[in-house]
């Protein structure tokens, strides 16, 4: 049985990147008749050879996985940040996402967990998490966030660079879905559509899909001890220098917006200037 939270009429997903939605929910999106989808980056990193051209592919790998789930194209969108750069833009791509809310009046938000698995995931928490306490304290709308599985360093020690994926760090409750032997053909098609990430998604099931209310994070605070998942790789950013820039954007939100709410607090402020 779905968890009753996809029932709501009018769901948003945030992804970091284009498969990250059909890595965490495929089996879930064709049922997800009246639903939105954003994209935070274009999956190109700044420094990928010919990235123009390896955005299109991406872009078209998306558009192919979509149509084979039924979800429609005018509702998938896309926020502009280049791959691994999103935490960079943590403020602006807040506001962007709090415009798109007003649009789509979404009730259910579905986005990645703050892991440490990578740093555009964390980033989708973080301006998540932000807009929606926007939204609440200005709107007094409230708007739920449900995460899906990513990835994160292997526990208990977390030094060991290994990958631990379609679990959840300890937290609220899981709810694991079993998916039907339909939804795991069709997942697999999908996977099939992103031809540029074969060597990524081969590490990811195709039989189950875990699902949970999100919780209230710190985002000043490690996800969890030890070193982060994308610290053991060359992606340019430590999970030292994250929280800087999370601080940083939160700082300067408080600062433009007059006040701004705490963590899943509602507070009182200008909301115009939170989307202008």
């Amino acid at each position: 049985m779905l968890p009753e939270y996809f029932n709501h009429e009018r769901i948003l997903i945030v992804a970091a990147h284009p498969d990250d939605e059909t890595i965490g929910l495929a089996g879930q999106l064709s049922g997800l008749k009246d639903s939105y989808l954003i994209q935070v980056t274009d999956g190109a990193p700044r420094s990928t050879p010919h990235r123009s051209s390896y955005a299109a592919a991406r872009r078209r790998e998306l558009r192919n996985a979509m149509d084979l789930a039924g979800f429609k194209r005018r509702h998938c969108f896309n926020l502009g940040a280049a791959d691994g750069e999103s935490s960079l833009s943590l403020r602006s791509l807040t506001r962007l996402l709090c415009a798109r809310l007003v649009e789509l009046q979404p009730e259910v938000i579905l986005t990645h967990p703050y892991e440490g698995g990578h740093p555009d995931h964390d980033a989708c928490a973080f301006i998540v998490q932000r807009a929606v306490d926007i939204i609440r304290a200005a709107a007094k709308k409230p708007i739920r966030r449900v995460e899906f599985t990513s990835y994160h360093n292997e526990p208990p020690d977390f030094s060991s660079g290994r990958i631990r994926v379609g679990e959840f760090l300890p937290g609220p409750t899981v709810t694991t879905i079993s998916l039907p032997q339909s939804a795991r053909d069709l997942k697999r098609r999908m996977f099939d559509c992103f031809q540029t990430q074969q060597h990524v998604l081969r590490d990811f099931p195709i039989d189950e899909e875990s699902f949970r209310v999100a919780p209230c994070y710190e985002f000043s605070s490690p996800p969890h001890p030890g070193n982060l998942y994308y610290e053991d790789k060359d992606w340019g950013m430590s999970g030292s220098e994250w929280r800087q820039l999370a601080r940083d954007a939160s700082a300067a939100m408080t600062n433009t917006l007059i006040a701004t709410p705490s963590p899943c607090a509602e507070r009182d402020f200008d909301f115009r200037l939170a989307v202008a």
